[in-house]
């Protein structure tokens, strides 16, 4: 909490993000990325940053920001038992084309749990279906294109991303299956979300 306050006294930015770690109840599954619940280092110090950078548990607004945008849109972010993303980059996109400056502190830390109920290969494709939608706000992408990056996210399937894991899950010592459905399935399901 104490870098909280230096930094709402260096009143410096408009939304500022820092570092969240994954914190694993009964440990880690060997299959899960070493990375996995762990957002990366953008900077090693304080700096200004894209919108898309800090992520919303870590994140702290600055109050006139969120009222002059009505806050969080309500068509993104979790809804009951319904995955959802976005709501805070989303939010965050609308403050740096309002003018507003975004930050990033590596000194801004916490250690986020991973409920284990999401420690399965379909929640790991459902989660990325769930961010995919959360991405639909993006209005660079337009419809077309998303189609076209569904379509080729499709045909990844079968010339390189099917292939790859079977060879990975055959040849390689201690590759597991859920590893494979993901790196299978994962991107065709954000794409889909998108879409």
């Amino acid at each position: 909490m104490d870098r909280v306050k230096e930094l709402i006294q260096l009143n410096t930015f408009d939304c500022i993000g820092g570092m969240y770690y994954a914190k694993f109840k009964k440990g880690k599954p060997k299959w899960i990325s070493e990375d996995y619940g762990t957002n990366k280092l953008f900077s090693t110090v304080l700096s200004e940053c894209p919108y898309y950078i800090p992520h919303g548990c870590v994140v702290l607004y600055r109050k006139s920001f969120l009222t002059k945008l009505n806050g969080f849109s309500h068509k993104f972010g979790m809804k009951g038992k319904q995955f959802g993303y976005a709501e805070e980059t989303e939010l965050q996109f609308r403050i740096a084309n309002a003018g507003g400056k975004i930050g990033f502190d590596p000194d801004l830390k916490i250690w986020h749990f991973v409920h284990e109920y999401r420690l399965t290969a379909l929640n790991m494709i459902k989660l990325n279906f769930a961010l995919g939608r959360g991405h639909r706000f993006d209005c660079d992408i337009r419809v077309l294109l998303r189609f076209k990056l569904l379509v080729f996210s499709f045909v990844g399937l079968f010339i390189k991303r099917i292939p790859e894991a079977l060879f990975k899950f055959v040849f390689i010592k201690d590759y597991q299956w859920q590893r494979a459905i993901i790196y299978i399935f994962a991107p065709t399901s954000y794409h889909l979300g998108r879409f």
